[in-house]
């Protein structure tokens, strides 16, 4: 009977010493996990950071787009304000050597 207490006892040490092993890496997992929620929480914050950087270019690329079609447009009034100027120069040119010609 001694020799199955011993026994018992030895198995109930080692059932400790397992449970301590077990529990002892549960707290390394959980540590981890801890660690992985705040990664996850980071990685959640850089990412609205970059949609909300995104929509910005998204809102500039609009503007100047908007930008670049009134430059353009200014631009093409600009070019047929001065042919038309040229032209009335180049009238008013000829005008003169026709009256001058004949003098």
């Amino acid at each position: 009977m001694a020799a199955i207490a011993k026994d018992v006892s030895g198995t109930a040490e080692q059932v400790v010493q397992v449970t301590q092993s077990v529990v002892g890496e549960a707290k390394e997992m959980a540590k981890l996990a801890w660690g992985v929620v705040d990664d996850a929480s980071k990685v959640e914050h850089s990412t609205k950071e970059i949609w909300s950087e995104a929509e910005n270019v998204g809102k500039n690329s609009n503007t100047v787009v908007a930008e670049a079609t009134a430059l353009a447009e200014v631009t093409e009034t600009i070019k047929n304000d001065l042919g038309k100027l040229i032209e009335h120069h180049t009238k008013l040119l000829n005008d003169f050597l026709e009256k001058n010609a004949s003098n």
